[in-house]
């Protein structure tokens, strides 16, 4: 059985890249928009086993400034540092990771994920969708 491959954003992606990926994502839904920033939420299906993790306290949101808008007075550099933190965050919880795990953990699982073949354990255990097991097992 062929397993879909999990759809990543990449940590150098562009504004317009992010909104698009977060716009087309069924886990995502916009909650708002304004001159000031675009927002979406994270909605899990309640068979998913994380959607409970990501839920209440735990919610997930992310937040980008719209473009034109009022932050973009605070030069590119403020853009580029929010859509890294979205990229991020988003390629977090596709993993079922905590969205503060360090950064360099998800560009690692992301960058050795990206080289195998979604069906493999190996894609499998780095995507959450199976729990790795001890040798002894």
């Amino acid at each position: 059985m062929t397993t879909p491959a999990l759809s990543l954003i990449q940590f150098n992606a562009s504004r317009d890249e992010i909104i698009a990926h977060l716009d087309a994502h069924p886990e995502w839904q916009r909650t708002s928009a304004d001159e000031a920033k675009i927002a979406w939420r994270l909605t899990l299906p309640p068979t998913d086993p994380y959607s409970s993790i990501y839920s209440g306290v735990q919610s997930v949101s992310v937040r980008l400034p719209t473009p034109g808008g009022m932050f973009e007075r605070l030069g590119s550099h403020y853009v580029i540092d929010k859509c890294a933190e979205v990229a991020h965050i988003v390629n977090a919880v596709t993993l079922r990771m905590p969205r503060d795990t360090d950064w360099e953990i998800i560009e690692r699982i992301v960058a050795a994920y990206q080289q195998l073949d979604p069906s493999s354990v190996a894609a499998l255990i780095l995507s959450g969708r199976l729990e790795g097991t001890s040798p002894d097992e």
